[in-house]
């Protein structure tokens, strides 16, 4: 069920990339066992870096953390519910990027989200994310219709 999750997030960064599977670097924040490097590494045209972050890998403590160095793209999937201050790192992420940022959530539309998990702290919402500049497609990625969010934000482009 994992890789729907993966999918959705690798085939929104193609999309964003203008269709070019040449994603260029790409930090994961949130990494885990690294199962989005798997997914990508099982695809025949993956092409690009991949950096993990995640505090059972290297002790980041992600409510404080922002990233060092710029990636063509930052995602977070099912990482921001279980920060204090979620947009703080949503917005590290865009800025951080050449591209834009990619990330997944429970939508407590549908889900419970405090319940799933005693590590949620913070429900994010549609809104949440539309108001702050985000675009949001509802979607199922854990097996109920809807119980998911995937949001994606471009890099600002600078105007001289």
């Amino acid at each position: 069920f994992r890789c729907k999750r993966y999918k959705a997030v690798y085939d929104k960064m193609t999309e964003m990339n203008a269709g070019s599977e040449a994603h260029g670097a790409v930090t994961d924040v949130g990494a885990g066992r690294q199962e989005f490097l798997k997914y990508c590494q099982s695809l025949p045209n993956w092409r690009g870096g991949y950096y993990p972050i995640d505090g059972s890998i290297d002790g980041t403590d992600l409510d404080h953390w922002w990233p060092q160095v710029y990636s063509a793209f930052n995602i977070a999937i099912e990482v921001l519910e279980h920060l204090w201050a979620p947009f703080r790192l949503a917005d590290e992420l865009v800025d951080k990027s050449w591209v834009g940022a990619v990330i997944t959530t429970p939508n407590p539309a549908v889900v419970d989200v405090l319940g799933m998990d005693p590590t949620h702290v913070t429900p994010i919402t549609e809104d949440d994310l539309l108001i702050r500049g985000w675009f949001v497609e509802v979607c199922e990625l854990f097996g109920t219709e809807g119980d998911s969010l995937l949001a994606w934000k471009y890099k600002p482009r600078r105007v001289h």
